[in-house]
């Protein structure tokens, strides 16, 4: 799965990539009633009395598919099948007076899952493009068009209004303190040794590819140099620079390393 890519000038919130299909995803989070009108130029919401239109997402999601195959014919791929689907975020939204075309390709994120499944099944018997699927992956990382978002502008957030620390996955409060190279919560007494690694991530994901020692240490709120270059070493973070001290600065981990963390839950925490 890719997340936020951006291909041929538009901006897909999720491709999913499997042997025998990909799929385009488009996540919405729109709350209150939302109706199709069955000429699909444009989605209406209610919410509050109010009614307002919307660019309807089923075209947008189309229109992402199409980008996606004029991509993989210019790279030379084959013709994979591919489907497009637009997820509502909300469990409470409602999607009123749906037409089969839009239970079809509109859903809840809850249904993911069957969907998924459903899909799968769909093109069981077709071709099987497992083969292709580490070129496609390897182009898609070096695309130069697939920039790293800016999070904290695209949503105006200040970088001073962020919190800052290591987050107890048990209460949920940023008060974990390094005792006998353990983390405890001060406020609820939960133990980890590698709460600080979802704080490390989401540095990343917020601030861009590269951190120094100092960025670390502030961010994590330690004030102890090598300690945090004993916690970053562990996690097998690339150092790159000149000299020592300074000149030096870690990298981002790769999209393998997040897959990999993401799987085991390390990054949900700090949102929770």
């Amino acid at each position: 799965m890719f997340y936020d890519l951006h291909l041929k000038q538009c901006q897909i919130d999720v491709l999913l990539i499997t042997p025998t299909f990909l799929s385009v995803v488009e996540v919405k989070n729109y709350s209150g009633t939302l109706y199709f009108p069955n000429d699909f130029g444009q989605m209406i919401r209610t919410i509050g009395g109010r009614r307002e239109g919307f660019a309807n997402p089923i075209l947008q999601a189309k229109r992402h598919r199409m980008h996606v195959q004029e991509w993989l014919t210019e790279h030379h791929f084959p013709n994979i099948p591919i489907e497009n689907n637009v997820v509502i975020a909300h469990p409470s939204t409602i999607v009123d007076r749906a037409d089969q075309m839009v239970k079809e390709h509109v859903f809840h994120a809850e249904k993911m899952p069957l969907k998924l499944q459903h899909m799968i099944k769909k093109y069981q018997d077709s071709p099987n493009y497992s083969r292709f699927l580490p070129q496609i992956e390897e182009v898609l990382l070096s695309d130069p068009s697939d920039t790293f978002p800016n999070v904290l502008q695209k949503f105006n957030i200040p970088s001073a209004d962020l919190q800052r620390g290591v987050l107890c996955e048990a209460c949920h409060h940023f008060s974990m303190q390094r005792i006998f190279a353990n983390w405890q919560c001060i406020r609820c007494g939960h133990r980890s040794k590698n709460a600080h690694q979802s704080m490390i991530l989401h540095y990343f994901l917020l601030f861009g590819t590269t951190m120094t020692n100092k960025q670390c240490r502030d961010f994590l709120k330690i004030d102890n140099t090598k300690l945090t270059i004993d916690l970053l070493n562990k996690m097998g973070l690339k150092r790159e620079g000149i000299g020592r001290g300074r000149g030096q600065y870690y990298l981002s981990p790769s999209h393998e390393t997040f897959d990999q963390l993401l799987r085991q839950g390390v990054t949900d925490k700090i949102w929770k």
